[in-house]
């Protein structure tokens, strides 16, 4: 269909509004073969953007035809051009007085579709965590029509129902069809409603939306109010209600009127949106006229379905969903505790003294199937497997939000991996549960609370005066909040996006929010929302949020190094950061020593103190602090230490001038637990451990001595490092060395701790000649002593060695001895050394 602008005058269609206002003219397109003249559906999308239908002056709803192309257009006046010259017009074979009665039928289908999606929408669907504070399904009706005026608003009164909203398919109630599985009004009388004016300001748009539901009725997979004629809605209504106020001879009349009445007063909106949220359905109650001794819940009882949706519903399909004798056990252990179950509100409170009554209690509420929000206040110091499983039990009940008082322990979780402002209850709440809030109060500190969300946690520091959810209404606003900062580049983007927050906390009346920490696969971050920046970041394998990689705008960060693309990753990061003041390193049982090389890499960019920290998280340390220490740009008398170069390749080398100036670095040791080291010595680990062992001496006890290519520097530090040891275990590797060492590998030898050795090894091709380099006389005091020889051919022991060795075993209570790949030279040698020995005390010869 090709189409073109017309030579002729250009012609228009007008577009008017409701009452009759221009509001703009659209040029026609005129087809260059047919001379037909079209508007296109897109045409008018370019200027109306939410455009659904059109209606003609008729009040007709306008159809669009599909063209050869696949554009929607509609056809200008074409029917009435054929009939203008006596032709009859058939459309698909209808004739003008059938197409008019089909649009008049469509029109129907799309009010009806589109009353039934407004109706879909304001009802929650099964996400999980919908919650009110009282039923979503109420009508305010006039209060009697006898005294009504029109003209006369001081008559305009109303009256307020609560209706029972079930679930008519939940699964906690298939055992009981005999039940009706449809709203209907609760077994109340209603409320006067103060304030209606201000109250149809706020709520009139929904109201008018259930009126009109109850009037035509609804039912879809899940809900079902039957229409009004059919009076389903007086179930189990009792007589105070249909002989005072409601009856089926006046609820049609008062409905109608409520409606004609909220049109009046302002031509609704149908919107798509949600009707309710958690705090406009507690806010509705401060408008309804509660009598002394009543409740503000129209008699209706809370329940938490099988998917965690909370309804209002009457006592009767509340008693179906329960199993009483069970749940009779329960209140009567709760009761005996202090304790009560508030079956009104769908909740438990009870305090538990010790590790039986947590075991009982969560057995009764297991065995009672009951679905309700808890208060637990602990009586007792838990330890943490208790707690974790206190919370594990609760969890397979289906609670919606747990709150715990009392945690006085350290429950937080270092074996798993996660840093210390990462909860334990987070690792269940994302792996275990549904759970939708725990929330640990005056915790970590008096005042402060925690509130534990499946991806992040909360810390408030306020007393814990907020219902729980209150706290959960804001989940969309806080999802938004971490997808924002977990993914930005940009510092100004999170710095909106806590702005955006705090607003959101100050428009809900809620108390500021300290930290927010965040969890994912590949790190957890401690984010302050007032300072707008990542406080601590803990990384398994070095992922880190985006804004930290691209800013490094964290002040503590804690990471695993486990290989070499992890040690790199965290160097570079290093490198890059300007404000991190705390570093702290797990190991997976590496040597502390093979992080030295990087630590000497920070002197480049450490212009201000860090704190870096070493923790061993094998099974035999279970994440404890092996070294900990503060980095300084600044220099400090210490003993000489050489220059040690470090280019760009990762490489490590000495430098052997004697006078050479002290390193840039000072390293304060406020903690060094390593007691072994087990591998050779390079040149600048001997300098590192020469300082860790000037601040913590005697901690060392087992030392691997390998002198091969090392400088006279890397020896002098040896030295030291040996005699401020307190050594049980030595391996001496007897290999070649240069010869004009030897005065430094004597003086190493020298300063053995003979009075705290317990275990020597000599090993190598080259024992006699470091037995003759060492100096006498010993004062050895052994139980073990192994001579070992390398090589592919035996390794003879010269007769002075044997001597040397007779002099240990002589002087020592040894209880091992051992000699491999070891020749005596001299046969008497042999029996030298077995008279010397206390037979009684020999394992091994």
């Amino acid at each position: 269909m090709a189409l073109s602008d017309s030579a002729d005058p250009p012609v228009f269609q007008r577009f008017l509004s409701k009452n009759g206002e221009p509001l703009a003219s659209l040029p026609i397109k005129t087809c260059s073969e047919s001379g037909k003249r079209y508007i296109f559906w897109s045409d008018i999308q370019n200027i109306f953007e939410d455009v659904v239908y059109l209606r003609d002056l008729d009040e007709l709803i306008v159809l669009f035809m599909i063209g050869q192309d696949g554009e929607l257009a509609m056809l200008i006046w074409e029917i009435e051009l054929r009939e203008r010259t006596g032709f009859k017009a058939l459309v698909n074979g209808m004739d003008r007085c059938q197409m008019l009665d089909s649009l008049r039928e469509w029109e129907k289908k799309l009010l009806r579709l589109d009353y039934e999606n407004i109706c879909w929408n304001m009802l929650p669907r099964s996400d999980h965590g919908w919650n009110f504070a009282a039923s979503k399904l109420f009508i305010v009706l006039p209060s009697g029509l006898d005294s009504w005026i029109n003209s006369d608003p001081s008559t305009h009164l109303f009256r307020f129902y609560y209706l029972c909203d079930l679930c008519k398919y939940d699964d906690s109630r298939k055992h009981v069809p005999q039940h009706p599985q449809h709203a209907h009004l609760s077994n109340h009388q209603g409320y006067d409603l103060n304030r209606p004016m201000e109250f149809f300001e706020v709520y009139g748009d929904y109201v008018l939306r259930v009126l009109r539901m109850v009037k035509r009725g609804y039912s879809d997979d899940r809900y079902e109010v039957p229409p009004l004629d059919t009076f389903k809605i007086f179930w189990d209504c009792s007589p105070d209600l249909t002989d005072n106020h409601l009856t089926e001879d006046n609820i049609v009349s008062l409905v109608n009127k409520a409606i004609e009445y909220l049109q009046d007063l302002s031509p609704p909106v149908w919107r798509t949106s949600l009707g309710l949220t958690f705090r406009q359905s507690v806010a509705i109650k401060s408008y309804l006229d509660v009598q002394d001794g009543d409740n503000a819940e129209g008699n209706l009882h809370r329940h938490i379905g099988s998917e965690r949706h909370v309804s209002w519903v009457c006592q009767i399909h509340d008693q179906g969903s329960i199993i009483h004798d069970h749940l009779e056990k329960l209140t009567e252990f709760i009761d005996s505790l202090g304790g009560y179950v508030d079956r009104r509100q769908a909740m438990i409170k009870v305090e538990l003294g010790s590790t039986s009554d947590a075991a009982q209690f969560c057995a009764l509420l297991t065995n009672a199937e009951y679905t309700c929000d808890i208060v637990v206040k602990l009586n007792w110091k838990p330890t943490q497997r208790i707690l974790l499983q206190l919370f594990h039990d609760i969890s397979r009940t289906n609670t919606m939000a747990l709150e715990i008082d009392g945690i006085t322990s350290d429950i937080r979780n270092t074996q798993d991996l996660i840093r210390a402002t990462v909860h334990r209850f987070s690792v269940r709440l994302r792996d275990d549960t549904d759970i939708i809030a725990v929330r640990l109060c005056n915790y970590p500190h008096q005042d402060e609370h925690c509130i534990y969300f499946r991806y992040f946690q909360l810390r408030v520091k306020s007393p814990p005066n907020q219902p729980v959810y209150d706290w959960v209404e804001l989940r969309d606003e806080l999802y938004k909040f971490v997808d924002v900062v977990s993914d930005t580049l940009h510092s100004a983007e999170c710095r909106a996006a806590s702005r955006d927050l705090q607003l959101a906390l100050a428009a809900y009346g809620m108390p500021e929010i300290a930290t927010i920490t965040i969890y994912t696969e590949t790190w957890n971050g401690v984010f302050d929302v007032k300072k707008a920046t990542f406080l601590e970041v803990f990384s398994s394998h070095m992922g880190l949020p985006r804004i930290v990689t691209s800013t490094g705008s964290v002040r503590t960060l804690t990471g695993c190094l486990f290989d070499k693309e992890s040690d790199q990753e965290l160097h570079r990061f290093v490198n890059a950061d300007n404000e991190m003041r705390e570093l702290d390193i797990w190991t997976g049982g590496r040597d502390v020593l093979c992080q030295v090389e990087f630590i000497g890499r920070l002197r480049r960019s450490c212009d201000n103190p860090l704190r870096l920290t070493l923790s061993d998280i094998t099974r035999d340390y279970r994440g404890r602090i092996v070294a900990q220490m503060t980095i300084c740009a600044e220099r400090r008398p210490l003993e000489r230490h050489p220059v040690l170069e470090i280019d760009d390749a990762h490489d490590m080398s000495t430098s052997d001038q004697e006078s050479a100036p002290e390193p840039p670095m000072t390293i304060d040791f406020s903690q060094w637990q390593r007691d072994h080291l087990l591998s050779p010595l390079s040149d600048y680990h001997a300098s590192f451990l020469d300082m860790a062992t000037q601040q913590h001496p005697s901690i060392l006890t087992s030392f691997f001595l390998d002198v091969s290519s090392r400088s006279r520097h890397c020896l002098t530090f040896i030295k030291n490092i040996i005699a401020r040891s307190s050594l049980e275990h030595l391996v001496v590797v007897c290999t070649s060395f240069d010869p004009c060492l030897s005065k430094s590998v004597a003086h190493i030898l020298q300063n053995i701790p003979w009075s705290t050795l317990k275990s020597l090894v000599l090993t190598g091709d080259r024992i006699n000649e470091w037995i003759q380099l060492w100096p006498r006389p010993i004062a050895p005091r052994l139980f073990c002593l192994q001579i070992q020889g390398t090589g592919s051919v035996t390794l003879d022991l010269s007769h002075s060695s044997t001597l040397f060795v007779h002099q240990i075993v002589v002087a020592s209570p040894l209880v091992e001895l051992g000699f491999e790949n070891i020749q005596l030279l001299d046969g008497r040698d042999w029996l030298l050394l077995i008279e010397g020995m206390d037979m009684s005390l020999q394992e091994n010869s």
